[in-house]
């Protein structure tokens, strides 16, 4: 939606849920979709009138699928995270134990397809166990020990890529389009707070205030409000019923815990387990 002189005044987006269209309006737009920023950019240059090809329609992001899988952790045996080099090709990987399951990760492989689209294949399961085989030999893991697989796009930033994807950088980049949108790309989850820093200072940048010390550095993200996980683990129990459930529902939601099991208790088999 254009909005000042300036640039983008905001956004009409879809309300899937309710099916109605929303108007969001803004000062500062701010595009942080991931694999899906390219997306986003492409429709801030049509509104712009940004002329089609040229350095305005390259794109920032270059998508890498990561793939990982759940097995039963008895049949693995770890105790603790593992780095490893998977046979196969030499790449990095680990396994991590997550309560009576293990996790296998992960695969890295360039892609343009949809995000919507991404699925964990055959063959990124076949890798996965393949390489973790080859070290745990009396695993001996199948396609059916296979918990759950599930898989994601790494928008790694396209111009740190070209080298190929495991040499790739997982830097981060903050850049201004056609309209005034503000687009930051690559990074990874362990580096979101900074990321998200970086971009707060160009917003005050672009709105023309000064930069101010973080009012959040210190805040506890929702649920870290724990003075004792033993204290909360107990309450949990009480309240459940149900040890492993408690201890799922704590180590995930933290102090939120009770909003969630509100939550599903008042759906039909909201509190079932969806694995044993």
């Amino acid at each position: 939606r254009r909005g000042p002189a300036d640039g983008l005044g905001g956004a009409m987006v879809r309300d899937r849920l309710a099916e109605r269209d929303v108007c969001v309006r803004a000062r500062v737009v701010v595009n942080a979709t991931g694999p899906w920023s390219d997306t986003l950019r492409r429709l801030e240059e049509a509104v712009a009138g940004a002329p089609r090809g040229g350095t305005t329609g390259d794109s920032v992001v270059r998508g890498s699928v990561g793939v990982h899988v759940a097995v039963p952790r008895a049949r693995v045996g770890n105790r603790g995270a593992i780095t490893l080099l998977s046979p196969v090709d030499g790449r990095v990987m680990f396994t991590l134990p997550d309560g009576p399951h293990s996790v296998i990760g992960t695969t890295e492989t360039p892609t343009a397809t949809s995000p919507d689209e991404i699925r964990a294949t055959t063959g990124d399961v076949a890798y996965l166990l393949a390489s973790a085989n080859r070290f745990f030999p009396a695993a001996r893991l199948t396609r059916s020990d296979v918990v759950s697989a599930w898989a994601g796009i790494r928008p790694l930033v396209a111009s740190g890529a070209s080298r190929g994807l495991g040499r790739a950088s997982r830097e981060h980049a903050i850049g201004r389009g056609p309209a005034g949108v503000i687009t930051i790309t690559g990074g990874k989850l362990t580096t979101y707070r900074v990321m998200a820093a970086d971009v707060v200072d160009e917003v005050e940048r672009a709105l023309g205030h000064p930069r101010r010390r973080s009012a959040t550095a210190d805040r506890p993200l929702p649920g870290g409000e724990l003075e004792s996980i033993e204290t909360e683990m107990a309450a949990a129990r009480a309240t459940t019923k149900d040890d492993i459930v408690a201890r799922r529902l704590v180590h995930a939601y933290g102090s939120a815990w009770r909003v969630v099991w509100g939550r599903a208790m008042t759906t039909q088999r909201g509190t079932a387990r969806i694995v044993a």
